[in-house]
């Protein structure tokens, strides 16, 4: 697998020009762009030494250490592109602003000339597209440097049944930052979500200033709640998909994931706009945000007066219970009025009175017949040359394939077998009425009911309890995802959802940005590698326990460390510093 590596080759060299001393001074977990930008401004900071510090730690964490897997593959010119930035920084100081030379990761579904498009799979291995993505050409106007494209669930885990999220037939694994390993005691492997898995992942651990994910059904919220950073579901034809490699035209759209609600912002004012290439984008026009600032709501003291309903709510034992109240309280302060049912308990969706407008979460072949009419469309734009055409040239090439490497394939190909045998013709009608229930079901009596009867603003769940992820999606609806509690051990994070009506990301970001600045309840993780502590853990527990005795507080201290999955690589070392001379 090409990471093109080489470019580290000349290690020595770069760190002479990028000191490493601005790794020490600028903690990129913590940094917004705005604050990158004001560094670059006072002179303090580079946009190339700011590509080589991610460079860098790409290098430590994805390809070494704790070896994450997040990325697919590097940009070799990302450091000439940086260097092209300060140049024109030089040239014209004002062109410091927005996403203007902030290194940026991108999903490994989204074109990107010159480096392959691949959706994880090894069929599309060397599929170089001739062409960018509509939100490629977007990210480049605006001047990001583009560093490198990420690993995901393959074909944004839509081939098998019960696939490993984070797992492609071409990218391997993609680890959790949180947990990368599986520790002594624990009973689980925990995996970073999908399918934008290293969108996740690359972001939690700060490989890049932002990173961009897509979503069909929860996978940019997904990733985000397990990686305990921010994401943006987007409405359904806010951000163009023209170039992106498809599941469902009905549900599918990209967003920004990152580490703070600025940055995250910052990236949807460069990612939204018009493309005629995708018809879905014709609906900006008419919502009345063509051409919307969305960082004008990154603003405090706006909401007075606003409604909020609650859909879900966590039991008071739940972890997420007591920092829920706490961002309750922040939107009360602001003059927010929290609605739920007159006896506290979460708003319900449908309509109470009429029994058939509460149905079951509806089954549908919608995923299935846009799957086997969209990817097909996407395949036909590539060079005419190029030998996949269809979804049964995948599936003939992957049983090919497994007849040499069958580990590539543990789960099989199930669904795109049964996409790729599917009669478009035939099932039109059961497609149109499939898709007309779904709306019915999230939108007419789900997320629009509750929206007029109540009066609301938007919706707030989190993303263990009454979580807007599926309705959101099959409406086409958008959410705002921040983190709100981290418990740790073999617990995923939880964090906050806010949803709303259609294009109403601006009002939903001012609500999400206000509780994130009164409260900042995201934990980074600590991306130690705990190799060499877990060695002399197991060299203690083979001795005799009289023997373990005569080191005891030593070793519990040890052991304390490397189940803390917040500990940095300096607790490590310390802890086995500390055990290795103990041992006899």
């Amino acid at each position: 697998m090409n990471r093109l590596k080489s470019m580290f080759a000349i290690g020595a060299f770069l760190l002479a020009v990028c000191p490493i001393v601005q790794a020490q001074t600028i903690d990129l977990q913590k940094v917004t762009i705005l604050d990158l930008q004001e560094l670059v401004k006072s002179g303090k900071l580079t946009y190339t030494e700011l590509t080589q510090m991610y460079l860098d730690r790409i290098e430590l964490y994805d390809f070494n250490s704790v070896k994450l897997n997040s990325i697919r593959v590097l940009n070799p010119h990302a450091l000439e592109d940086a260097q092209k930035c300060d140049q024109a920084f030089a040239a014209d100081p004002s062109v410091a602003k927005g996403m203007f030379g902030m290194p940026v990761l991108i999903k490994d579904n989204v074109n990107v000339i010159g480096m392959p498009t691949t959706a994880g799979s090894v069929a599309l291995a060397d599929n170089y597209a001739p062409y960018d993505a509509f939100l490629t050409t977007k990210i480049k106007a605006s001047g990001a440097v583009i560093l490198g494209k990420l690993n995901l669930t393959e074909f944004a885990n839509y081939i098998a049944i019960r696939m490993s999220n984070g797992f492609s037939s071409l990218g391997g694994q993609v680890l959790y930052p949180y947990r990368p390993v599986q520790l002594l005691g624990d009973t689980l492997v925990l995996t970073p979500s999908g399918s934008s898995a290293g969108s996740g992942v690359a972001s939690a651990a700060a490989l890049s200033a932002i990173t961009v994910g897509t979503e069909t059904f929860g996978s940019i919220l997904s990733p985000s709640f397990t990686n305990s950073i921010v994401g943006i579901k987007p409405t359904v034809g806010l951000i163009s998909r023209y170039g992106v490699i498809p599941i469902s035209s009905s549900q599918d759209i990209a967003g920004p994931m990152g580490r703070n609600v600025t940055d995250v912002t910052i990236l949807l004012n460069t990612l939204a706009g018009y493309d005629p290439n995708d018809e879905a984008t014709k609906g900006i026009e008419g919502a009345g945000v063509t051409n919307a600032d969305y960082t004008k709501s990154l603003k405090l003291g706006g909401l007075k007066g606003k409604r909020v309903g609650l859909v879900g709510i966590p039991p008071a034992d739940n972890a997420a219970y007591e920092p829920f109240q706490q961002a309750l309280q922040v939107l009360r302060e602001a003059g927010v009025d929290i609605v739920t049912k007159p006896n506290g308990d979460a708003l319900t969706y449908f309509n109470p009175d009429d029994p058939d407008a509460n149905p079951p979460f509806p089954s549908s072949i919608v995923f299935d017949y846009d799957f086997a009419k969209d990817l097909p469309a996407y395949l036909s734009t590539l060079n005419e040359n190029y030998p996949i055409k269809t979804l049964q040239n995948i599936v003939d090439f992957n049983n090919q394939y497994m007849k040499t490497d069958s580990s590539a394939f543990p789960y099989g190909q199930a669904i795109m077998e049964r996409c790729a045998i599917l009669n478009l013709e035939e099932k039109v009608e059961q497609y149109i009425a499939d898709r007309q229930k779904d709306l019915l079901y999230s939108r007419t009596n789900g997320i629009d009911y509750l929206l007029k009867e109540y009066s609301l603003d938007c919706l707030i769940s989190t993303s263990r309890t009454g979580s807007t992820t599926g309705i959101a999606a099959k409406a086409g609806y958008p959410t705002v995802s921040i983190p709100l509690a981290n418990p740790g051990g073999t617990t995923y994070p939880i964090n906050l959802h806010f949803t709303g009506a259609a294009f109403s990301e601006a009002q939903l970001i001012e609500f999400a940005f206000v509780v994130e600045q009164a409260t900042n309840f995201r934990v980074p993780p600590g991306l130690a590698d705990k190799s060499n502590l877990g060695n002399a853990i197991s060299a203690a527990l083979e001795l005799t326990n009289e023997k373990r005795a005569l080191f005891q507080e030593t070793y519990d201290r040890a052991f304390e460390v490397y189940h803390n999955n917040f500990a940095t690589q300096v607790d490590v070392d310390k802890a086995t510093n500390q055990l290795r001379p103990a041992l006899p």
